[in-house]
């Protein structure tokens, strides 16, 4: 069987850090080739990125920082990995804006054909508005789904909604359940759960064809395009809820 390993770009904001810690515990342990950052070193995003590979006992992990401009280590990493293993064995899961593997693609357009697929968390800004990753930077985002790359989304309303007793399990269980609970604080929500859920079990998900344009005004969705093309994705629409708690409960509260 072919060794599957995922690379997690993220820019650590509140609900991709737990996002990533969730990843880096999970049952089993993927194969994780290495996190990157959506910023350079000595920023939030850079230290908390630390933060949850130490608490997860993950320092096998390297970390890279990324931010604007193609010369980052992220990029180099991201070509690097993609190119140095099997077509079909690493997978991009985004918990941010697409900056860095928009860069990767810009130097090396055939990784897009390599990857096994890039997984993709919506984001979601302050007004409750979707797909703010792609917004974020919309030029990475046109650059990323004009690519040649399989994308999978996972939109934000199937991460997981917490309970009172999440919080209580969180803060009782051990360093990592308890960096998870202060780093929500009162959060209803897990946002990008559902993205790393989706590496883990994909069968658990039910998705469609849908198409992403990015124009210069705003990000049109298609939810009904004609026929499949490079510019078409699989956008999830459901999610097993219990299945999805009982997965983040094993890693984040063991």
């Amino acid at each position: 069987m072919m060794r599957q390993m995922v690379i997690l770009d993220t820019d650590c904001s509140q609900d991709a850090a737990i996002a990533a810690l969730f990843l880096l515990l999970a049952p089993g342990r993927m194969d994780v080739a290495g996190i990157t950052v959506a910023d350079g070193p000595s920023t939030d995003a850079w230290q908390r990125a630390h933060a949850l590979r130490d608490v997860s006992r993950r320092n096998d992990v390297p970390i890279l920082p990324g931010g604007p401009g193609d010369a980052t280590e992220a990029a180099a990493f991201i070509i690097r990995t993609v190119r140095a293993n099997p077509p079909d064995s690493v997978t991009i899961c985004c918990c941010g804006p697409l900056t860095n593997i928009a860069a990767a693609l810009r130097q090396a357009p055939d990784i897009g054909r390599r990857l096994q697929s890039i997984v993709l968390a919506t984001g979601r800004d302050d007004a409750g508005k979707d797909l703010a990753y792609l917004r974020a930077d919309p030029e990475a985002a046109r650059t990323v789904l004009e690519s040649e790359a399989s994308l999978v989304v996972v939109p934000d309303d199937l991460g997981l909604p917490l309970t009172h007793g999440d919080l209580t399990c969180l803060g009782a269980a051990g360093d990592a359940g308890r960096l998870a609970a202060e780093m929500l604080g009162t959060a209803v929500q897990i946002l990008d759960a559902g993205a790393v859920a989706y590496l883990l079990q994909p069968h658990l998900f039910l998705g469609r064809p849908l198409r992403l344009e990015v124009t210069e005004d705003d990000i049109i969705v298609d939810r009904n395009p004609p026929c499949r093309s490079h510019t078409d994705l699989i956008y999830m629409i459901a999610v097993d809820q219990d299945a999805l708690r009982t997965m983040v409960s094993r890693a984040l509260c063991s």
